[in-house]
């Protein structure tokens, strides 16, 4: 794999891992500044060797700026830009991006759309002229676009992803430039902070303002997907401790949605623990005295419905069931028509759709949102809390691209994450709207999407493990029972038991569906449940616990695993063809592979991650016997799936001998 190599006389990059690069054509190689009184760089120092290169220079107005790159492991670099205003006077930039400036060719650019249950859905587009603007949406970081973007050259054999860790709105411009006619254009690429109403950063003297750290991924131009596990093996462990294994979760939501009643719940909390889970969230439609978003910002639990302000003697029964207790909120939501809506505070600021929220760059609004949730979770003894993103905010008052109001969002994330050490902190935002790298260091979990058809997660979670790694990622499966229905060639009185799923993200459509299918799609990362799982029949219930206690024996090393996406990337609408992955540690290997409208019921992939020195027992999940492999088999050969019926899994364990 290419390396970024460097000049130091005069300071440019000279090769971006394979992609052909040139000199700059602003005042600074690496940045794009704009700004009031900003100047010249001068004075230029250079330390370089063969993993690292820092750059630092001095401009005329009174900024310092320095740049630096870090090889973290093959293939995988890390920038980080950082400016401080080492003058007497104050300065004001009005643009800022950290920029790399490429050859001339025929580049194409993959970039990836975001929102609601249409999560990170990509494509390569060809860039021949003008600008394409990648930037995110109303302070939620991946609705929009999410903050990456990958490059490839025609006749060139390697590309890049670029991976930028936002704190707050960014923006990544690549910028196409035909001035020699028939010769294919330049293009330079800028990737920093964005605000839709103009940047506007003031620099008093001796402050420091820290760009977005980038991650530049190295890749074989015709395989994005080969990009993916790289970035997991870096990013992996950035993800908070938890006191133990992540636990196996239920969440009431797909039962009733927001209409809560006890007896129902109580033998939801049955069903959960019998097959296997550990942890009882109660969702939406406990709190307030309005109906649905009227209620948010209410943070009291309702008295005339849901559980009549008796939650604690609920929390308490689900304890005695041998269950955690958790909740949901969204605590970045205050209605007009709540009582502090009604009387807002100044540290309340009006969102784009009338909602209000809390200005967390002042110390009275972070204080209130922090002992809120402490209040929550002490009078509940809550072990998880669901924290949901759903109204946008912004435009900044400030004008800096919400980058404080992240600052101050992560560092009372943090902080309670330390003084509540037993609890699980979960994004969720709509689904993933705010499901980025700065992020994922942040939470315990991320809800992948509030779809839930397992084809949908299937597709979803091809595209979101190209930018994040898979053992943060949370997701349900939804089951309910499917009724009396004849199933060729039974009649509906002796037909099996089946299960139905939602077709969406609000049960409008339904199928029966396979239950290893629906599982083995939330066996990465993080399993969790929702739905009806007390009437699914006792031989279904069996069915859902076998894969929920395989996911349980497996679910340590899978939150640090690595994924290799063994079938192409595909959009959302496809469900043809198979989608195969591969998760894997050094020790372990988990291969799914899962038959969607496909006319060969049959697949065989080689493997990507196993140690040809090594040798592996090989643990089929249908059954069969257990097999050993030696790993240089395994990596020319591969395994061989057969599927009989179409939306079925079929899956094998890999486990490392002992030398």
């Amino acid at each position: 794999m290419p390396a970024l190599r460097f000049s130091t006389e005069p300071c440019r990059l000279l090769d971006c891992l394979g992609l052909p690069t040139r000199a700059p054509e602003g005042n600074d190689p690496f940045l794009s500044l704009r700004g009031e009184t900003v100047g010249q760089p001068e004075a230029p120092t250079v330390e370089a060797d063969a993993t690292a290169y820092r750059y630092q220079r001095r401009y005329t107005g009174g900024l310092q700026a320095e740049t630096v790159f870090r090889q973290l492991r093959s293939g995988v670099w890390e920038r980080r830009d950082t400016l401080r205003n080492v003058g007497a006077d104050g300065l004001v930039l009005t643009e800022i991006a950290s920029r790399f400036d490429l050859e001339r060719g025929v580049y194409e650019l993959y970039s990836q759309a975001g929102g609601w249950c249409t999560e990170s859905q990509g494509g390569w587009e060809p860039i021949t002229h003008g600008s394409r603007v990648l930037h995110c949406e109303h302070g939620r970081t991946s609705q929009g676009s999410t903050p990456f973007a990958a490059l490839r050259c025609a006749g060139n054999d390697h590309g890049v992803a670029f991976h930028l860790l936002p704190c707050g709105n960014w923006r990544i411009t690549v910028q196409a430039t035909r001035n020699a006619g028939w010769q294919p254009p330049t293009l330079s690429l800028f990737l920093g902070p964005d605000e839709p109403d103009g940047l506007r950063v003031v620099l008093q003297p001796g402050e420091e303002y820290a760009l977005p750290v980038l991650l530049l991924v190295g890749f074989a131009s015709d395989q994005i997907e080969a990009a993916a596990p790289p970035l997991h093996a870096v990013m992996a462990d950035t993800l908070p401790p938890l006191p133990g294994p992540p636990p196996l979760a239920y969440n009431t939501w797909f039962h009733a949605f927001a209409e809560l009643d006890v007896p129902q719940m109580q033998r939801q909390v049955l069903a959960a623990a019998e097959v296997g889970c550990e942890v009882f969230i109660v969702d939406a439609g406990w709190y307030g005295s309005g109906e649905g978003w009227a209620c948010q910002g209410d943070w009291q639990e309702k008295t005339d419905r849901a559980f009549h302000g008796r939650m604690r003697d609920f929390a308490d029964y689900v304890r005695a069931s041998g269950l955690g207790f958790g909740l949901w909120m969204e605590s970045e939501a205050i209605h007009p028509n709540t009582p502090l809506g009604k009387n807002p505070p100044a540290w309340l600021r009006r969102g784009p759709t009338g909602m209000f929220w809390p200005d967390l760059t002042l110390a009275p609004a972070r204080a209130w949102v922090r002992d809120e949730i402490a209040r929550l979770l002490d009078t509940y003894q809550a072990v998880w809390l669901k924290i949901d993103f759903n109204q946008p905010i912004g435009p900044d008052p400030y004008r800096v691209g919400m980058q404080g109001y992240y600052a101050a969002w992560y560092d009372l994330l943090d902080e309670l994450r330390a003084r509540f050490p037993q609890t699980f902190f979960e994004n969720c935002g709509s689904g993933a709207m705010r499901l980025d790298l700065e992020s994922y260091r942040h939470y315990h979990g991320h809800f992948l999407s509030d779809t839930v058809h397992p084809v949908d997660s299937l597709r979803i979670t091809q595209g979101t493990l190209l930018r994040v790694p898979p053992g943060g990622l949370y997701t349900w499966t939804v089951l309910a029972p499917a009724g009396p229905a004849p199933c060729y060639p039974h009649p509906a009185e002796t037909a099996p038991h089946r299960a139905v799923t939602s077709g969406d993200a609000t049960w409008y459509r339904t199928e029966t569906v396979d239950i290893g299918f629906a599982l083995a799609t939330a066996m990465p990362g993080m399993m969790g449940f929702s739905g009806n799982l007390a009437d699914l029949a006792p031989e279904v219930r069996q069915d859902v616990a076998r894969w929920a206690g395989l996911w349980k024996e497996n679910r340590v090393w899978l939150r640090h695993s690595q994924a290799h996406l063994l079938t192409p990337v595909r959009p959302l609408l496809d469900n043809t063809g198979w989608a195969a992955f591969e998760y894997a540690d050094a020790d372990h290997a988990l291969v799914l592979a899962f038959r969607l409208h496909d006319l060969v019921p049959r697949f065989q992939s080689r493997l990507r991650s196993v140690d040809p020195t090594a040798r592996y027992t090989v643990r089929w999940l249908d059954g069969h016997e257990p097999e050993t492999r030696s790993g240089q088999e395994l990596l020319a050969e591969g395994l061989a799936f057969r599927v009989p019926r179409v939306f079925g899994v079929a899956g094998a364990l890999l486990t490392r001998e002992p030398a």
